[in-house]
């Protein structure tokens, strides 16, 4: 979800709004492993995505077996991205954030998985680690795109946005103007239907 589906859906919310794209992105990047390390810490609370048996590991209620901890493994995986891309974001290219973080997470992912209980799916590998590889690949084309033409792609979402806020403060404004006007003449109204009242009472006393 944090890999395919959540950078599918902020891109489209981000697009829409007529935000910088790229922008966004960097600044979010390091948001991604620090809910990931919460979300293992609730996986290992709550027994799920646990791993291999061994006589060693720690106790899982869930299961009644003794695991190793690849969750916390996970969190404290997570909790290194995330001190890496604190430090990294202010020294990083415009647009290379994500896609790093995409490679170096699913390269990493690829071997705790072999920690976890899952299934081997295809050659002995299971399917997050498939996934892992198809992300690892995309990560490095998108850096490769983004060390490219992240400055240029940036440049343009930042015109952009500075177009849309223009046309969208120059719209309010026009309608503020037209609604202000309406209030005036609203005004003006009143006024006058208060002098011809008064101008009524003074000619029947």
């Amino acid at each position: 979800g944090l890999l395919y589906f959540a950078p599918v859906v902020y891109f489209i919310i981000f697009a829409l709004l007529g935000t910088n794209v790229v922008k966004q992105f960097d600044f979010m990047t390091p948001a991604f492993p620090l809910i990931l390390i919460f979300a293992k810490l609730g996986c290992f609370s709550g027994g799920c995505c646990r791993g291999v048996e061994m006589e060693n590991g720690i106790y899982n209620v869930a299961s009644d077996m003794f695991e190793f901890p690849s969750q916390l493994l996970e969190a404290f995986v997570a909790l290194a991205l995330f001190i890496f891309f604190m430090y990294y974001r202010d020294k990083a290219k415009p647009g290379t954030m994500f896609p790093l973080y995409l490679t170096l997470y699913s390269s990493i992912r690829f071997f705790t998985e072999f920690t976890r209980c899952e299934k081997d799916i295809f050659y002995g590998l299971k399917l997050y680690q498939i996934l892992c590889l198809i992300g690892t690949v995309l990560g490095l084309i998108y850096l490769l795109i983004a060390h490219k033409f992240g400055s240029r792609m940036y440049d343009w979402f930042e015109r952009r946005q500075v177009s849309i806020n223009e046309e969208y403060y120059t719209a309010c404004t026009e309608l503020r103007n037209i609604k202000s006007a309406e209030i005036k003449e609203k005004i003006k109204q009143i006024k006058k239907r208060r002098e011809v009242k008064k101008k009524k009472g003074r000619i029947k006393f």
